[in-house]
């Protein structure tokens, strides 16, 4: 058991509210998204690994979470009803979930869309910070600075998804990611990057949805050691708290010993929420 979000939001102006406790970090538009609702067996490796899931930068698993305070707000309304502008930006502890500062140095991170027409958001984000508390090959601690950033865009309406984002990170990791793991591996280069595309349309409205998605995480930003998936697969809803998915994929891990780069996948799951 573990406290995953509490916080409390003033949210008295559109224009900004203020969230205090632990939640979302503010980086990417898959980040916050339900994983339900985000459509498929999970996240992007991207996502995972620069996004503190399982974050290459040796944090315990946090569901992309920390302790901090958030401002965000939209801005500039439109006629339909929508915001033109949205913006955020947090201070955080920089170690994930459930876990004090180790290195009294905070994460800042922010992002900003534009929303030219009601469904359609073109956004950046950027991530400045530290994971304190690492060990070096001489057995001394060390904070690891972090900085990366993020291209996003996403077209969500009528049943209709597109979302495609790039992530690129500076920043030494660790061989085994999402661990807790502290010792750096420095074998792995201090960069890595990924990215992923992908559509979910309706076959049936709110009943049935068609998906393809193709991604590539590269944790050493080379050819050499990137693993790209090809995904097909279809969402059926029971209602709309009960859902059964079911997704084919075509692997090439780079990374894997010679003769055994390719794999396939396949994930069918019972979802439901409450």
């Amino acid at each position: 058991m573990q406290l995953v979000d509490l916080y409390a939001e003033w949210v008295k102006y559109k224009e900004a509210r203020i969230r205090v406790g632990q939640f979302k970090r503010a980086f990417t538009f898959e980040n916050p998204t339900h994983p339900i609702t985000q459509g498929w067996y999970a996240y992007a490796d991207v996502i995972n690994r620069l996004s503190g899931f399982g974050d290459r930068a040796g944090e315990k698993a946090s569901g992309g979470r920390d302790i901090g305070i958030q401002l965000q707000g939209d801005l500039f309304p439109a006629a339909d009803g929508h915001r033109f502008l949205h913006y955020q930006v947090g201070v955080y502890n920089g170690e994930g979930i459930n876990r004090k500062d180790k290195d009294e140095r905070k994460d800042i991170i922010g992002g900003v869309w534009v929303v030219p027409i009601k469904g359609l958001r073109i956004g950046a984000f950027g991530w400045n910070g530290s994971h304190g508390g690492m060990t070096t090959n001489a057995g001394t601690d060390q904070s690891v600075t972090l900085n990366r950033y993020c291209l996003s865009a996403e077209w969500d309406k009528d049943e209709f998804t597109f979302r495609s984002e790039y992530v690129h990170s500076q920043g030494w990791g660790v061989s085994s990611p999402g661990s807790g793991n502290t010792t750096i591996d420095y074998t792995k280069g201090d960069k890595a990057d990924g990215w992923y595309v992908f559509g979910i349309v309706p076959v049936i409205k709110s009943k049935l949805h068609a998906k393809a998605r193709y991604q590539c995480y590269r944790p050493q930003k080379n050819a050499d050691t990137q693993k790209t998936m090809y995904e097909v697969g279809a969402n059926y809803f029971i209602n709309k708290n009960l859902e059964i998915t079911a997704e084919y994929a075509r692997v090439n891990d780079r990374s894997l010993a010679p003769g055994n780069h390719d794999y396939n996948f396949v994930d069918v799951e019972f979802d439901f929420r409450f």
